[in-house]
């Protein structure tokens, strides 16, 4: 677009005043309808490029509409669904000019149009690179109006509208990145709940022929001690089969509770004794930590109890004690606990490798897994500190890198109790 013919001619050229150098004449400006360039400060550039966006918005949509409709998944896109968001990106990205000159791009505030937009161009099937394109076609289409009027969009001033711009793209991504980690859980959901119930049927068919062959053969021959003792095996592990597979079905269903973002999660609290659960714990882990050369120790005082929910306490438990069993070989790990005034504590300590200082700021988020462990989800850490959030208390670790690590759970006490 060429410089507005209303603003009058280009300013004469101004020679230089400086009479220790040569008087070098400087060229002509460009002029627009919003001013010569260099003639304001940074602020006053900031915003005057925000009236021109605000003012010729139409025609910067129509000429982004241009080019944007030739990015593959917009080719055949309706008009409503290929602008989505844009407009209302293009009136906040005008408020954030205004407020930017002094803010990181960390500090500013997100644009809501343009987080919506990028879960909007997940659904449609748009790649990330795609995204990010049509933010930067926006980006020079508004260059080349703030030319065309003379709006100086140089140094500083091409800084902040990059800082603007950039933090428009960081949110849009944000959301893309979002949607598109819940289409891969969800799918993740989808396939264990089919493999989980499609097992249940050929279980149960083992479990109704290992029951027929029982009755038909076993009884006829009671002299044949083989027979007897391969039918129970098949009933046993059919049987163990059936309730392992209920159990994942109910891990699942509480697991998708634990790492929602909400936190309704109903809790039911009672009074409940910490050495059972720890010792039955040790039981069920014994043959790792056996495999492991690991020694395992419970600690907890007979008569220490909790007031929380049960099944809550063994997620935790399992879980701490499962990181535990990841990180340490040839070692000891040990489970104890103690009481105070407001609290009563349980303990996780190993000998293992420990965890690197930089690690620890991010290890209870969910999604953080370890890729030197296969099949590490990210997702254990993640759910002790919900389950604390939820029972308002706290997990706190302590770690030397190669000599251990200890993790301490906090159970608030009944107020009565405390009190």
């Amino acid at each position: 677009m060429h410089a507005s013919a209303e603003c009058g001619p280009p300013m004469e050229p101004i020679a230089c005043t400086n009479k220790s150098a040569h008087a070098i004449p400087l060229k002509p400006q460009p002029v627009g309808r919003f001013g010569v360039w260099h003639n304001q400060n940074m602020n006053d550039n900031l915003s005057l490029l925000a009236t021109l966006i605000r003012e010729r918005k139409t025609e910067i949509i129509d000429r982004w509409k241009g080019v944007a409709r030739k990015l593959p998944r917009a080719q055949h896109l309706a008009e409503p669904l290929l602008l989505d968001h844009m407009p209302q990106t293009l009136d906040e990205l005008c408020t954030a000019l205004t407020q930017a000159e002094n803010l990181s791009i960390v500090h500013m505030s997100a644009h809501k149009s343009a987080k919506e937009h990028g879960a909007v161009r997940y659904q449609l099937g748009f790649d990330v690179e795609e995204v990010i394109a049509e933010f930067g076609l926006l980006r020079d289409i508004i260059q080349q109006f703030a030319e065309a009027e003379g709006v100086n969009i140089a140094s500083a001033v091409n800084r902040t509208v990059n800082r603007v711009i950039d933090k428009a793209v960081a949110v849009s991504i944000e959301t893309y990145v979002g949607q598109q980690a819940e289409e891969v859980d969800r799918k993740r959901q989808e396939y264990l709940s089919f493999i989980v119930h499609d097992l249940k049927t050929p279980i149960s068919a083992i479990a109704t022929a290992t029951y027929v062959i029982e009755q038909k053969f076993v009884e006829d021959n009671p002299s044949d001690p083989v027979l007897g003792k391969m039918v129970g095996i098949l009933r046993r592990n059919a049987s163990r089969l059936n309730k392992r597979v209920l159990e994942i079905i109910n891990e699942e269903s509480r697991l998708q509770a634990l790492t929602a973002d909400s936190h309704d999660l109903p809790l039911e609290r009672r009074d409940i004794d910490l050495w059972p659960i720890v010792e039955r714990l040790k039981h069920d882990c014994q043959s790792i930590a056996d495999a492991q050369r690991n020694s395992f120790r419970n600690e907890v005082a007979p008569e220490l109890r909790l007031y929380a929910d049960p099944d809550l306490v063994v997620e935790v438990l399992q879980n701490l004690l499962s990181n535990a069993l990841k990180y340490t070989t040839d070692g000891e790990i040990t489970i104890g606990g103690e009481e105070n005034a407001t609290s009563t504590v349980c303990w996780i300590n190993d000998t293992g490798i420990g965890i690197p200082p930089e690690q620890l700021n991010t290890i209870f988020q969910k999604g953080t897994a370890d890729p030197n462990i296969p099949g590490s989800t990210g997702l254990g850490l993640a759910v002790v500190d919900k389950v604390m959030q939820l029972h308002g208390g706290r997990v706190s670790v302590d770690t030397t890198p190669g000599a251990g690590t200890t993790f301490r759970v906090e159970f608030p006490k009944r107020e009565s109790e405390a009190a």
